[in-house]
């Protein structure tokens, strides 16, 4: 017999979808349930012999997928972001909160020096510059219509990404000394990066189970949604639906020796913060974070033996909701929600400085371009309101750009 505390599953990047790598290199995925599995259907000949029995059945398609249930965690879930949304690029974390109001820094480039700078707004002409560490000032940016600007140090090559909120800025010139840039490394996943072939989660059944079927292989699998839970309370929980191209076991591992990148799980209670146009939402019970590629599984053909050819990607749709108290600030948002006025949504995990480095990393969840549902509260009884609030997110509405949302893991792993 087996149980459960004894199973490992690895996960391992494909080059071709479907096909074990020449060299295949592994890491140890830390898992709450793993229930990616192969289930072929049976049929029978429809042909009457006079007899009361049925034909023998035989095998037809074959379904290999399931789903995974993992607590958030940095950085040994950046396998699963990059199969999700398409490969990082790399750069250095920033400080995730400014003094000056409407203004949020966003990271450096990876070049930066690690260090402490200085954001520095004027009001006449609405600019924005910044003095990197150990730098001097730069040129200063109009960032009165609000969006995303990159700002260049005076003296050094570095670079600060900010988002504006044009509505928050104030009439008064500020600056904030404080911002620092970390010595870890920030993996932004981002819509438009490559997106990987596919991979293989195989699950080492453990030493009780001898001979060819002790590892379970699934081949070509790929990421088709993500579920994000949050609440006030308790460890958050993802769950990744994944379906595969097929399956097939074997008496080794295709990795001996996984990368094992450990696991430290964020609270609830004491790591996350929610900001609503970079603006901490303090009345907020619960939240709910959906990304669906709109997978196309339905890739049977003839002379495949029933597998899936391949899992090719449709449009990326992205959803969620707020659960909040109902007070003034959820009045905004319905307000918001009925002039269909676009919010920038940010949910970040942070734990000690969230610079990057060990004991100090975060995850955080980006969302420009929100619209949510009009809807109003309800009233069940005489204690405290509450309201949920569903929200969606789009490209914009002109240029080329893709869909905006992005996923950053901040710690001291450097590539994925």
């Amino acid at each position: 017999m087996t149980v459960g505390r004894e199973v490992t599953v690895a996960v391992i990047e494909e080059s071709t979808f479907g096909v074990v790598p020449g060299a295949p290199s592994g890491e140890r995925l830390y898992f709450v349930s793993e229930d990616v599995k192969p289930n072929t259907d049976r049929v029978t000949d429809p042909t009457l012999s006079g007899r009361r029995g049925q034909p023998k059945s035989v095998a037809d398609r074959r379904t290999t997928g399931g789903s995974m249930v993992q607590t958030l965690s940095a950085p040994d879930l950046a396998k699963m972001f990059k199969g999700l949304i398409g490969a990082p690029t790399t750069h250095r974390p920033v400080k995730t909160t400014s003094s000056i109001p409407g203004v949020t820094p966003l990271r450096a480039n990876s070049a930066a020096a690690a260090g402490t700078g200085t954001l520095t707004y004027t009001t006449a002409g609405t600019t924005l510059a910044w003095t990197g560490p150990g730098g001097t000032i730069g040129v200063a940016v109009n960032v009165g219509a609000g969006g995303v600007f990159t700002l260049t140090s005076g003296t050094t090559p570095d670079t600060i990404t900010v988002r504006v909120v044009a509505g928050k800025l104030v009439a008064a010139n500020a600056s904030d000394a404080t911002i620092t840039v970390g010595a870890g490394t920030s993996l932004l996943f981002a819509i438009g990066a490559a997106l990987s072939a596919g991979f293989i989660f195989e699950r080492d059944r453990s030493a009780g189970i001898a001979g060819a079927n002790r590892y379970l292989r699934r081949h070509g699998c790929t990421f088709a949604k993500a579920a994000l839970q949050m609440g006030a309370t308790g460890i958050p929980q993802i769950n990744w639906e994944i379906p595969a191209g097929s399956s097939s076991q074997a008496a080794a591992a295709l990795d001996a020796t996984l990368d094992d990148f450990g696991h430290n799980a964020f609270s609830n209670a004491n790591d996350l913060d929610i900001y609503l146009d970079g603006v901490a939402a303090t009345i907020i019970t619960a939240a709910a974070w959906n990304w669906d590629n709109d997978v196309d599984t339905d890739r049977v053909v003839i002379g495949g033996g029933g597998n899936r050819l391949d899992l090719p990607f449709g449009s990326a749709m992205l959803s969620g909701k707020l659960s909040a108290l109902f007070a003034q600030g959820a009045v905004d948002v319905l307000n918001q929600a009925t002039a269909e006025t676009e919010v920038w949504l940010r949910h970040v995990y942070q734990r000690g400085t969230g610079d990057g480095t060990a004991g100090n990393e975060a995850i955080i969840f980006d969302v420009p371009r929100v619209l949510f549902r009009e809807t109003a509260e309800a009233v069940s009884g005489p204690k405290g309101q509450t309201v949920d609030l569903d929200w969606w997110t789009h490209y914009p509405d002109t240029g080329s750009a893709d869909l905006e949302a992005t996923v950053e893991i901040r710690s001291a792993r450097t590539s994925v």
